[in-house]
């Protein structure tokens, strides 16, 4: 029997354009923040692209996949009394793949690199790794997650999450030992951007926990 490729893809893109839009000034009023707006109008671009490639093959029912996506935004930004035009631009790639080379085992790994770069500052560039392991031997199911992050900004930490998860099952019963956080990360950081702001969120993770489980099946 001849073994046939799966190949697949896509690509798509826009345009939008908005003039004359009114700016606001937002200031501190004693302990308030009021927003009002002025007499200064700006005009804003908006430019994105996107591609998707991917490929399956029956050897070891390996899956691949790579997308990209860019996008600029130029804008009029209102510093004092003048009007100052500024560009953002976003880029990010993402590589994907499954492999399920025996019945027992199983691996899914993503990759992401993400660009972002804005007028009169540094470009941020950052990478975001996901790695999950199945065992399934018998009766036995063995899953470990892993995640890394990095960044170019010294002020984002280097993150390493992982939660492993074993269990025995039967069609009566259910066995099993979870642990998350298996290497007691204590906070777990994380970048985004969008169309003007760029957001990190700083989460406090819980130590390391242990979790045994018992089910039944009556």
């Amino acid at each position: 029997m001849k073994k046939v490729l799966l190949l697949f893809g896509s690509a798509s893109g826009s345009y939008s354009h908005t003039g004359d839009a009114i700016i606001y000034r937002s200031r501190l009023v004693g302990n308030v923040y009021t927003r009002e707006a002025t007499d200064y109008r700006q005009n804003s671009d908006n430019y994105s692209l996107y591609a998707n490639l991917g490929q399956s093959f029956f050897w070891m029912k390996l899956s691949i996949s790579l997308s990209g996506r860019y996008s600029w935004n130029s804008y009029d930004l209102l510093i004092g009394d003048a009007l100052s035009r500024q560009n953002a631009r976003n880029g990010s790639a993402t590589l994907r793949f499954s492999m399920k080379p025996t019945r027992w085992l199983s691996i899914e790994e993503e990759s992401a690199y993400r660009y972002s770069h804005r007028s009169r500052t540094d470009a941020l560039q950052s990478m975001e790794h996901q790695l999950k392991i199945f065992f399934l031997p018998g009766k036995w199911q063995i899953e470990w997650m892993n995640e890394l992050y990095h960044s170019n900004d010294e002020s984002i930490s280097t993150n390493y999450f992982s939660d492993l998860s074993i269990s025995y099952c039967t069609k009566t019963y259910e066995i099993g030992l979870q642990c998350s956080n298996l290497f007691g990360t204590r906070d777990y950081r994380r970048h985004y951007t969008t169309s003007y702001t760029d957001v990190i969120v700083l989460n406090q993770l819980r130590p390391r926990e242990f979790l045994f489980k018992v089910f039944f099946n009556i």
